[in-house]
């Protein structure tokens, strides 16, 4: 019987070291650049045949157990221009966490971003194809949540660098380029089922954005729909402490009015924010070297939006909700 023990032991002691020593040498293995290259290789190959469409990967870093980096990535929409590319995409992700119905974040890095986003006069976007790729194989039902198993998220820090992003959209007629210079913040408190959120500083800087909005046909409406001034509560608490915006400039032009705004810094002081009560409040505000022009195309159109506006108010005056309106102390 002694024997028997001390054979089942040292198989149970065989099983477990040899389990070890298999993750142990898959960590090992990960780090290593030639499996990572075959690991970037069968990722590429399996997004290309989904979406049929060019995908490129430079090269892949796995820290495990904590550690995603993806360099020169580039995904060619359906006409082969460039939906997205990239020099970085970082993030500092805990995967055992994975394991325990955890999404612990704890820093999203993306440096050299660049992204456009058209929509044609069939009111699809050229990103479409992919989310129908990949939504064609959820044929079956949705089954009910388990909230017993359900998902936590926290977020860290994030830190996006030199991102170029463009949209045009025939529809509404917008043409606009934005180019963020730095944008950094982190998140303190990040809690989705409690719908709580806590940033104590964002900072935003040397940003350049034009915004050209041509004019479209919209379809008349022959009776005025009704104004719907009721107000649903927000029920999330926000929690702001300082907002650093510094070098922004603003370009629009539209078919009524032109307007540039050049922005030196702006350095807000949130206090204390109330969605619900719809009361915010600011301890202060501090701008400084900014300048702002505007040019009227046709001034007597202006005047008519100000006689709708008016009217707009009264009917507002006229018809008070139960709603406080929102307030903001400084």
């Amino acid at each position: 019987m002694a024997q028997f023990g001390r054979i089942a032991l040292k198989t149970i002691l065989w099983i477990l070291g040899s389990i070890v020593f298999l993750v142990l040498l898959i960590i090992i293995l990960i780090q290593v650049p030639s499996v990572q290259n075959f690991v970037k290789n069968k990722a590429v190959t399996l997004i290309q045949n989904k979406i049929h469409t060019k995908v490129k990967i430079g090269h892949i870093t796995l820290g495990f157990p904590k550690m995603l980096v993806l360099e020169d990535v580039y995904f060619e929409d359906q006409k082969k221009d460039t939906l997205i590319a990239g020099n970085k995409l970082k993030v500092d992700i805990d995967m055992w966490g994975l394991l325990h119905h955890k999404v612990e974040v704890s820093e999203i890095d993306l440096d050299g971003i660049t992204t456009n986003i058209n929509r044609g006069a069939d009111s699809v976007f050229n990103f479409q194809y992919i989310l129908t790729a990949f939504a064609g194989e959820q044929k079956k039902p949705v089954k009910p949540t388990d909230t017993t198993t359900a998902m936590k998220f926290s977020v860290g820090k994030i830190v996006l660098d030199k991102i170029n992003l463009s949209y045009k959209d025939v529809i509404t007629g917008n043409n606009v380029k934005f180019i963020l210079g730095h944008f950094d913040t982190r998140i303190k408190d990040f809690d989705l089922d409690k719908m709580k959120f806590t940033i104590p500083k964002i900072s935003i800087s040397d940003v350049d954005t034009r915004i050209i909005q041509t004019a479209v046909e919209r379809p008349s409406l022959n009776a005025a729909l009704p104004l719907d001034t009721a107000v649903k509560p927000i029920n999330v608490t926000l929690n702001l402490g300082t907002i650093d915006i510094s070098k922004i400039k603003v370009d629009y032009r539209g078919p009524q009015m032109s307007t540039n705004v050049n922005l030196g810094q702006l350095l807000v002081e949130m206090d204390k924010i109330d969605l619900k009560n719809q009361r915010i409040g600011i301890k202060s505000i501090e701008l400084n070297n900014t300048r702002a022009g505007l040019s009227l195309a046709k001034p007597q159109h202006l005047k008519t939006e100000v006689i709708k506006a008016v009217k707009k108010l009264d009917t507002l005056v006229a018809s008070p909700q139960k709603s406080i309106g929102w307030h903001a102390v400084i």
